[in-house]
């Protein structure tokens, strides 16, 4: 460690016992896998990626070479809201694949993605991040538990759910509404899918409560429309 540590990074000495039963040679990679990171993303990263992937590393090689897996609950929403940093990550995830013989799961790299995340300087950006990820699990779970589904989160449609989420979210923080004249087909919505309409209001209360959000009828109407696209039998289990 002694040589990276003096040319690279400047090292707190409570880490160094943990560090020193780490290979060299992963931290040379690991050094390279940050480097690249910050080429493809061209954003601020903080030195602390080094120091949280070379550790997290370590323990998923010793994993992998064991054959343990473990699943990472939130790799949908990973997928959806940090696309750049996710193709980042499953690039690193072949890369020491393919380096050290192994078989990382492609969770693996939404969870280097969620420590990219983590790392960027701008700690606004990443609390913002957050927090959306967030939001977009709290809703899902209100579907699922209102409309006694399990979403297929690789489907497209779940897929352009997420997308108007990051919209709608957007909306909110520009404080933008959408206009239109759709009343009629709102009230029709309504009355022709009641549970979808209850659906709907639940994730509007949550919005308001938690979020502080003011959720218009137009912007209900779009969520019922999504909702319903999704819980058709192609796009979810019941």
């Amino acid at each position: 460690m002694s040589g990276i540590e003096r040319t690279f990074y400047a090292v707190k000495t409570d880490t160094l016992p943990v560090l020193d039963e780490i290979d060299e040679e992963l931290f040379a990679d690991t050094g390279y896998i940050v480097s690249q990171i910050r080429q493809r993303l061209k954003k601020e990263i903080s030195d602390s990626l080094f120091f949280v992937l070379v550790d997290h590393l370590n323990f998923a090689i010793k994993r992998a070479r064991a054959h343990i897996y473990f699943q990472f609950s939130i790799v949908s929403e990973v997928v959806q809201m940090y696309q750049m940093e996710m193709q980042a990550g499953q690039w690193a995830v072949d890369y020491l694949n393919d380096k050290y013989g192994v078989k990382l799961p492609s969770d693996e790299a939404a969870i280097i993605a969620i420590h990219i995340v983590g790392s960027y300087d701008d700690e606004s950006y990443s609390r913002e991040l957050e927090n959306v990820t967030k939001i977009i699990g709290q809703i899902t779970d209100i579907i699922e538990d209102r409309m006694h589904i399990q979403l297929d989160r690789t489907n497209f449609n779940y897929s352009r759910f997420v997308s108007h989420l990051m919209y709608l979210l957007k909306r909110q923080r520009d404080k933008t509404a959408i206009i239109s004249t759709n009343h009629q087909l709102f009230d029709q919505t309504r009355q022709a899918f009641p549970a979808v309409y209850q659906c709907a209001l639940a994730i509007r209360k949550t919005l308001e409560e938690n979020q502080k959000m003011i959720i218009s009828d137009e912007e209900l109407l779009y969520l019922m429309l999504h909702i319903n696209r999704m819980i058709d039998r192609e796009d979810c289990y019941r």
